[in-house]
């Protein structure tokens, strides 16, 4: 299933290949790369890792960037997972996760290679320079000289865990193969659109911008750090019709004086996942359009491959609204959901109206299990023996679509980035020398950033000296000083309560 599935993603890109082969690919701030151009690059990785028996995962050291495209595609032909390394991160979060899969080669772009080098591990670094790359013709390849999967795995990606070690996720061929099917029979994806890619190839929403976009012999548009402060400027300045984003680029569009009605002109299709979009963010980013523009909320977690769910925002639909929230609303093909309901597992077909619970995941897109020893077993089975991904997310069915209402835990997303909150508290305990702290995620309802709630004179600049690994969007953005924690019946933290009296004070 996994070989059959690598063979048609290696299938589907290589006929836009042949089809389209100077259409342009990726346009970056530095230069255009035409469909022939890019595969000459992927080729060219591509015999590196033949030539070198890479067998183990490889590590993608860079960014929203041509070596990164180019890099996972060469992974995809030669069998083994790409493992995104962003270098944004923390030195010891990478080198952690380079021991983890015992990583023995990494590509990255010329400019950082002294970087990568740097790390202390024992992978080989390769670099790349695609800006001398002068190609004219199709490189020679035969499908029939493919050799056979090395691994089954198509990536792993790492997401935040409790304990303080990251949790390894891996996504098979089979499972991704899904997805795209999924995606691109439900979504008007554009042949020869623009399509912008703003996402960390870190965070899995990427991988849906850039496949989609090069599946589809389109053009794909890096964003540069300095665009995500402009998204309206980055969107009209390229005329992108496809985005892919986290709802907070809508919150930071909104904020620039050019963001009206009807300020894009050229959108097309606009795709957010990752973060709770509500009902006035939604409909805002609708009017900001001109017509024939959809607009599509999605959900899912790593472990479930991008997304799982969707729902199309219909502007006049007030079915597809709870009060300010928008449905996710039903599960993809190949897919299925029960809710976990004070402890029994209750299928799709017998969900009641307004019942909740939480939402527990199955089918061909569910991940088989985190790497080992990176996280706990995920999984619950119901008396079928059908396995599910238990999410920890709390939601609603309502009306026959399913509405996202909060955690039942310490996890949240912040820009899209999921973040135990106990593995920052492990992190901030150890560096601040004490245990009277707590992390939380404000504004309660629709999370934007973390503070530190603590019973030490402390700030901001102490925290960031004391914590140097911590990834950015785990820092904390306040320091709340607070003599005393509110405590439960139970004696521990009543973390709701501290919650409110914090949304009260900021």
């Amino acid at each position: 299933m996994n070989e059959a599935s690598r063979r048609w993603i290696i299938t589907s890109f290589l006929n836009k290949v042949n089809s389209v082969p100077h259409r342009v690919a990726v346009q970056d701030a530095q230069r255009k790369y035409s469909y022939v151009e890019f595969f000459a690059l992927v080729m060219h990785l591509y015999q590196h890792l033949k030539e070198s028996n890479a067998k183990k995962p490889v590590g993608l050291y860079s960014g929203r960037e041509i070596t990164s495209y180019a890099g996972m595609w060469a992974c995809i032909f030669h069998g083994v997972p790409f493992v995104p390394l962003n270098p944004a991160l923390p030195k010891q979060r990478i080198e952690t996760i380079i021991d983890l899969l015992d990583i023995k080669h990494i590509l990255c772009h010329t400019n950082k290679i002294s970087q990568a080098k740097g790390l202390s591990c024992a992978a080989q670094c390769f670099d790349i320079e695609p800006s001398t790359l002068t190609v004219d013709e199709l490189p020679q390849f035969e499908l029939a000289t493919l050799s056979g999967l090395i691994q089954n795995n198509i990536y792993i990606l790492f997401t935040s865990g409790s304990t303080g070690v990251p949790k390894g996720v891996p996504i098979s061929y089979k499972n991704f193969k899904t997805f795209l099917e999924n995606a691109f029979s439900q979504l008007p994806y554009l042949d020869n659109g623009r399509y912008a890619q703003v996402c960390e190839i870190s965070f899995d929403v990427s991988m849906q911008e850039i496949f989609a976009a090069l599946l589809n012999g389109g053009t794909l548009f890096p964003a540069r750090s300095i665009d995500l402060f402009n998204p309206i400027n980055f969107i009209q300045q390229n005329s992108i019709a496809v985005l892919h984003a986290v709802p907070s680029l809508i919150r930071v569009g909104m904020k620039n004086p050019a963001f009206k009605p009807s300020c894009f002109s050229t959108l097309k299709l606009s795709i957010f996942n990752g973060e709770p979009l509500t009902r006035s963010m939604a409909l805002t980013w609708v009017a900001a359009s001109e017509s024939q523009h959809e607009v599509w909320n999605y959900y899912g977690p790593t472990e479930c491959t991008v997304a799982i769910l969707s729902q199309k925002v219909q502007q006049h639909d007030d079915l597809m609204f709870d009060k300010n929230n928008i449905a996710i609303g039903r599960v993809f093909d190949k897919c299925s959901l029960a809710l976990l309901v004070d402890g029994n597992i209750v299928c799709a077909a017998d969900l009641d109206n307004n019942m909740t619970g939480e939402l527990l995941l199955g089918g061909q897109q569910q991940f088989d299990g985190y790497l080992k020893n990176t996280g706990e077993d995920p999984f619950i089975f119901d008396a079928d023996e059908t396995r599910y991904y238990k999410t920890g997310d709390r939601v609603k069915y309502k009306n026959k679509l399913i509405f996202h209402i909060g955690r039942i835990d310490y996890q949240v997303k912040v820009g899209g980035h999921r973040i135990e909150l106990m593995e920052v508290e492990h992190h901030l305990k150890s560096a601040l020398e004490t245990e009277a702290l707590v992390v939380l995620a404000m504004p309660i309802s629709s999370p934007e950033y973390l503070i530190l709630c603590v019973q030490k004179h402390t700030n901001l600049s102490e925290i960031k000296r004391a914590s140097p690994n911590l990834p950015y969007y785990m820092m904390p953005k306040k320091v709340m000083r607070i003599d005393q924690f509110p405590l439960n019946q139970n004696g521990k933290v009543d973390r709701p309560a501290l919650a409110s009296t914090m949304s009260e004070r900021i």
